[in-house]
């Protein structure tokens, strides 16, 4: 039952939840009569124009514009879940430039912003759209395509609030073709600005999107996004960590381009400053869907430049992607950096200076290199997705439902620390060597399926070098055999090498994988194996 606010609550929020009759600007939806004892439902519009505190203890409908005035401050408590009315879109949530989000859920009691329909979908209300005074190469004083709030300045380290253990779902409602929501819009935002553990589920336009400033992102979940997953443009200049893009078998809804990552710097200008230069580590685009190709796992173009550490892009059985890393743009090519990369698909790269690494990585249908572009390194294992164990996530493959990942191909040297996780199935597809100082740690619940039928697939660990294989009883970490019909002899072994004495001498080459051995160190350290089947 909707009922109207009690006195308490009137003297924190009475600015914008009573009706100003003499200011129609001021939307409200006055509450309906006749009050209930029971739980009471409170309608948000209008402007914030003091400090104001909602509360995990009241239900909340968004019913149009909301709009955080600068220099005040909106706090929302952990567990508090605000309900955005749908079919509409003119229901957001707009913190202007000068004002606060404080947002800060936690992994018991995340903040949920969702639609009031008895049956959601994607694109049932706006969004929510941050303004900051940090860089955008568009300018100091730029509208907002969404909210009509301005954005831009000069100050990087502009302080917006913060947002932890955030929810968004079913936002991306459509104005016109010009003119759409995503699940969360940071225009301007500074990297005074906490962002962390998000999520956006259910999106009709892009899931997350930085149009300029230096705001930095830890742990961001995005599933069925009907555009971009992750989007950047106008200078953008932060860091992207541990990021998750996932579009479940089902979720049809799509734009003409769907992609998990979308770099833009300026499509006007792409030498307009400041040029986009974001930073993403550890990131997964995962497609699940066997009826909606991704146009691109990630496209970067428009001037920017970008450097992506441990990327994984990933298809199920039928689904795809059109091309999994797409860098060539007639409209200003950018300077890109790939590292522990790995797909299966196609991979361009234009600009002289951009370097992708992964020999380990497989690119199918080949790769575009010019000038002084480089490709080497070691394969990625993406983000890592129990960071959102809190959060649900609204996805599970399994064997048994008979969808298998393309699985990452091991083999050849590792010459720096590295890590391989559980949510990824491993190829040992030949001799795949931990060289001398280097650490291959491999997580509990790991499996990696060696190639059948060959002498030279082994997993060598030379000395100097460490193992760190540590699975539990309940995740043991498997080397198995990949035969339909397994059998003795499929596949080589584990080998370790150390510096401890051996009767045959200080440098013994060993039987197989050609390894040296021995020394005078009796307590010489080569790693730990615990809970491992071969």
């Amino acid at each position: 039952m909707r009922t109207s606010i009690k006195a308490i609550l009137l003297l924190a929020l009475a600015n914008f939840f009573v009706a100003c009759s003499s200011d129609d600007d001021n939307r409200t939806i006055d509450p309906e009569p006749t009050p209930d004892p029971g739980s009471e439902v409170v309608e948000l519009t209008g402007e914030v124009t003091e400090d104001t505190t909602l509360e995990a203890a009241t239900e909340y409908i968004l019913a149009g514009p909301l709009t955080v005035k600068d220099g005040v401050t909106l706090t929302i408590e952990a567990g508090t879940t605000i309900e955005a009315k749908s079919g509409r879109t003119d229901v957001f949530l707009a913190v202007e430039r000068g004002a606060k989000l404080m947002a800060k859920g936690t992994a018991a009691a995340p903040i949920r912003f969702t639609s009031d329909a008895a049956s959601p979908e994607a694109g049932d209300w706006g969004g929510i759209v941050l303004a900051g005074k940090a860089p955008s190469n568009k300018g100091t004083d730029v509208e907002s395509e969404v909210a009509g709030v301005l954005y831009g300045g000069t100050d990087a380290a502009d302080n917006s609030g913060e947002l932890s253990y955030v929810i968004a779902e079913y936002t991306g409602a459509k104005i016109n073709n010009e003119q759409e929501f995503n699940g969360i819009s940071f225009f301007g935002v500074g990297s005074g600005t906490v962002v962390n553990n998000i999520v956006v589920n259910n999106g009709a336009d892009d899931g997350i999107e930085f149009f300029g400033g230096t705001v930095n992102v830890t742990n961001v979940y995005c599933s069925n996004i009907a555009d971009d997953m992750f989007d950047w443009t106008e200078g953008y200049q932060g860091t992207i960590t541990n990021a998750f893009g996932v579009r479940n078998n089902g979720f049809d809804m799509a734009t003409e381009d769907p992609r998990g990552i979308e770099g833009d710097s300026n499509s006007n200008d792409p030498t307009a400053a400041p040029i986009s230069t974001p930073t993403l580590n550890n990131v997964t685009i995962l497609n699940l869907n066997q009826t909606v190709a991704l146009k691109a796992g990630a496209e970067i173009r428009r001037g920017t430049d970008a450097t992506i550490n441990n990327i994984l892009f990933a298809a199920y059985r039928e689904a795809s992607f059109e091309n999994r890393i797409d860098t060539k743009d007639d409209n200003g090519d950018g300077a890109v950096t790939l590292t522990e990369a790995y797909s299966q698909g196609n991979v361009g790269a234009d600009k002289d200076g951009s370097t992708i690494e992964g020999t380990i990585t497989e690119i199918g249908d080949g790769i575009v290199i010019s000038d002084n572009n480089t490709v080497e390194g070691k394969a990625g294992v993406g983000a890592d997705l129990a960071a959102f164990d809190w959060a649900n996530p609204t996805f599970v493959v399994t064997q048994t439902d008979g969808v298998v990942v393309e699985e990452p191909e091991l083999q050849g040297t590792i010459t720096e620390d590295t890590k391989l996780v559980s949510t990824v199935e491993y190829s040992l597809a030949g001799p795949l060597t931990v060289k001398e100082g280097a650490t291959l740690t491999i997580e509990a619940g790991t499996t990696i399926k060696a190639v059948s039928g060959r002498t030279d697939v082994f997993l060598a660990v030379e000395r100097g070098a460490k193992l760190i294989a540590v699975g539990t009883a309940a995740a043991p970490i498997r080397f198995t055999s990949d035969a339909t019909s397994p059998a003795a002899g499929d596949w080589g072994g584990i080998v370790l090498a150390g510096k401890a004495p051996s009767n045959k001498g200080t440098d013994v080459e060993s039987e197989v994988a050609g390894v040296l051995y021995g020394g005078t160190d009796a307590a010489d350290n080569s790693g730990e194996l615990s809970y491992v089947i071969a």
